[in-house]
Protein backbone atom coordinates (compact mmCIF):
# COMPACT_ATOMS: atom_id res chain seq x y z
CA UNK A 1 0.00 0.00 0.00
CA UNK A 2 2.85 2.39 0.81
CA UNK A 3 4.43 1.70 -2.59
CA UNK A 4 1.18 2.56 -4.40
CA UNK A 5 0.91 5.90 -2.53
CA UNK A 6 4.55 6.71 -3.31
CA UNK A 7 4.00 5.93 -6.99
CA UNK A 8 0.97 8.24 -7.13
CA UNK A 9 2.94 11.01 -5.42
CA UNK A 10 5.71 10.74 -8.03
CA UNK A 11 3.12 10.79 -10.83
CA UNK A 12 1.41 13.87 -9.37
CA UNK A 13 4.72 15.73 -9.01
CA UNK A 14 5.71 14.85 -12.57
CA UNK A 15 2.42 16.09 -14.00
CA UNK A 16 2.61 19.29 -11.96
CA UNK A 17 6.15 20.03 -13.20
CA UNK A 18 5.46 19.29 -16.88
CA UNK A 19 3.51 22.52 -17.70
CA UNK A 20 6.17 24.68 -16.00
CA UNK A 21 8.90 23.03 -18.07
CA UNK A 22 6.90 23.53 -21.28
CA UNK A 23 6.30 27.20 -20.44
CA UNK A 24 10.02 27.80 -19.87
CA UNK A 25 10.84 26.15 -23.16
CA UNK A 26 8.40 28.39 -25.08
CA UNK A 27 9.76 31.58 -23.54
CA UNK A 28 13.31 30.56 -24.38
CA UNK A 29 12.38 30.17 -28.06
CA UNK A 30 10.61 33.52 -28.14
CA UNK A 31 13.68 35.28 -26.72
CA UNK A 32 15.89 34.50 -29.73
CA UNK A 33 16.08 37.70 -31.80
CA UNK A 34 16.18 37.62 -35.61
CA UNK A 35 19.53 38.08 -37.29
CA UNK A 36 20.48 41.72 -37.70
CA UNK A 37 20.94 43.08 -41.25
CA UNK A 38 19.69 39.84 -42.79
CA UNK A 39 18.46 39.89 -46.39
CA UNK A 40 15.84 37.38 -47.50
CA UNK A 41 14.56 36.56 -50.96
CA UNK A 42 11.72 34.26 -51.89
CA UNK A 43 11.00 33.20 -55.46
CA UNK A 44 7.65 31.58 -56.20
CA UNK A 45 7.22 30.07 -59.64
CA UNK A 46 4.01 28.08 -59.77
CA UNK A 47 4.34 25.28 -57.24
CA UNK A 48 8.10 25.75 -56.84
CA UNK A 49 9.44 27.93 -54.04
CA UNK A 50 13.10 28.91 -53.57
CA UNK A 51 14.47 30.93 -50.67
CA UNK A 52 17.74 32.78 -50.22
CA UNK A 53 18.85 34.05 -46.81
CA UNK A 54 21.94 36.29 -46.57
CA UNK A 55 23.39 36.77 -43.10
CA UNK A 56 26.44 39.03 -42.59
CA UNK A 57 29.39 38.19 -40.37
CA UNK A 58 32.71 39.95 -39.67
CA UNK A 59 34.48 39.32 -42.99
CA UNK A 60 31.59 38.77 -45.39
CA UNK A 61 28.22 37.04 -45.49
CA UNK A 62 26.71 33.59 -45.69
CA UNK A 63 24.15 32.82 -48.39
CA UNK A 64 21.80 29.94 -47.61
CA UNK A 65 19.62 28.46 -50.32
CA UNK A 66 16.75 26.02 -50.04
CA UNK A 67 13.75 25.06 -52.10
CA UNK A 68 10.67 22.91 -51.67
CA UNK A 69 12.24 20.08 -53.71
CA UNK A 70 14.73 19.51 -50.89
CA UNK A 71 17.81 21.16 -52.41
CA UNK A 72 19.97 23.13 -50.00
CA UNK A 73 23.25 24.95 -50.17
CA UNK A 74 25.49 27.34 -48.25
CA UNK A 75 28.10 29.70 -49.74
CA UNK A 76 30.20 32.51 -48.33
CA UNK A 77 30.44 35.83 -50.14
CA UNK A 78 32.70 38.83 -49.56
CA UNK A 79 31.74 41.95 -47.64
CA UNK A 80 31.68 44.02 -50.85
CA UNK A 81 29.26 41.57 -52.50
CA UNK A 82 26.98 41.75 -49.46
CA UNK A 83 27.09 45.56 -49.48
CA UNK A 84 26.28 45.56 -53.21
CA UNK A 85 23.19 43.38 -52.68
CA UNK A 86 22.05 45.39 -49.67
CA UNK A 87 22.43 48.73 -51.46
CA UNK A 88 20.67 47.39 -54.52
CA UNK A 89 17.61 46.51 -52.44
CA UNK A 90 17.73 49.69 -50.35
CA UNK A 91 18.02 51.96 -53.41
CA UNK A 92 15.25 50.27 -55.40
CA UNK A 93 12.56 52.87 -56.00
CA UNK A 94 9.07 52.44 -57.32
CA UNK A 95 5.80 50.83 -56.46
CA UNK A 96 5.88 47.15 -55.55
CA UNK A 97 3.46 44.74 -57.18
CA UNK A 98 0.47 43.38 -55.33
CA UNK A 99 1.14 39.70 -54.73
CA UNK A 100 -2.51 38.88 -55.48
CA UNK A 101 -2.15 40.24 -59.02
CA UNK A 102 0.86 38.07 -59.86
CA UNK A 103 -0.12 34.93 -61.78
CA UNK A 104 1.53 32.49 -59.31
CA UNK A 105 5.02 33.83 -60.04
CA UNK A 106 6.70 36.53 -57.96
CA UNK A 107 9.85 37.54 -56.09
CA UNK A 108 9.81 38.98 -52.57
CA UNK A 109 12.80 40.70 -50.95
CA UNK A 110 12.96 41.61 -47.26
CA UNK A 111 15.64 43.92 -45.92
CA UNK A 112 15.02 45.09 -42.37
CA UNK A 113 11.61 46.72 -42.44
CA UNK A 114 11.54 47.20 -46.20
CA UNK A 115 9.69 44.57 -48.21
CA UNK A 116 9.54 44.54 -52.00
CA UNK A 117 7.42 42.29 -54.22
CA UNK A 118 7.68 42.02 -57.98
CA UNK A 119 5.78 39.81 -60.41
CA UNK A 120 8.05 37.70 -62.60
CA UNK A 121 7.90 39.04 -66.13
CA UNK A 122 6.41 42.40 -65.10
CA UNK A 123 7.79 45.47 -66.84
CA UNK A 124 8.40 47.81 -63.91
CA UNK A 125 11.62 48.88 -62.11
CA UNK A 126 11.02 46.91 -58.90
CA UNK A 127 10.29 43.63 -60.69
CA UNK A 128 13.32 44.03 -62.98
CA UNK A 129 15.69 44.78 -60.07
CA UNK A 130 14.42 41.82 -58.05
CA UNK A 131 14.70 39.46 -61.02
CA UNK A 132 18.28 40.59 -61.68
CA UNK A 133 19.27 40.24 -58.02
CA UNK A 134 17.81 36.74 -57.70
CA UNK A 135 19.48 35.81 -60.99
CA UNK A 136 22.85 36.82 -59.52
CA UNK A 137 22.18 34.76 -56.37
CA UNK A 138 21.08 31.70 -58.31
CA UNK A 139 24.45 31.61 -60.13
CA UNK A 140 26.07 30.75 -56.77
CA UNK A 141 24.14 27.50 -56.60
Amino acid sequence: MKFFAFKQLILALTLAAAPAFAAKKKTARAAIPPAKNELRFQVVYGDRVSQFSITPFAKGATVKFMNNAGSQGVRDISQTDYQFLREKIEKTKGKTNDRGLCPRSFVTAISGRKQLTGCLGANNPVARELQQTVGVLSVLF
